[in-house]
């Protein structure tokens, strides 16, 4: 499987809250919209990515979009995982008590993304 990207010269989402601090809350919910049509787009593939975070959302015009698939996964659906992989702050409680998961730690990483943006923290 290859992933092609455009150069994203806008730099990443993680640089962005850190230089405002917080997004206004509808600036977050569109650029949440984007991110999620990116995860939906994944999760019809059966791909999960597993490493979710600011760092890993780039930014090119306006447009956010998810990268960074280092840890990502085909997965089967129905099927737990086991491997521990991604960064501690993102990962959702199940992969940190070390216990199964499934593609929705993404959805977990997400709402922490979203949180983030909101609140700059």
């Amino acid at each position: 499987m290859y992933i092609i990207l455009p150069f994203c010269d806008g730099g990443d989402l993680g640089k962005e809250i850190l230089h405002k601090q917080k997004i206004p809350e509808n600036e977050a919910v569109e650029i949440l919209k984007q991110i999620l049509a990116g995860l939906n787009y994944l999760i019809e593939q059966n791909v999960i990515h597993r490493d979710l975070k600011p760092d890993n959302i780039f930014i090119k015009d306006g447009v956010y979009m998810i990268a960074d698939f280092g840890f990502a996964k085909i997965f089967t659906p129905n099927k737990l995982m086991e491997s521990m992989v991604g960064t501690p702050l993102y990962e959702s409680p199940q992969i940190l008590q070390n216990d199964a998961y499934s593609d929705k730690s993404d959805i977990w990483s997400l709402g922490l993304i979203y949180y983030e943006m909101i609140f700059g923290t």
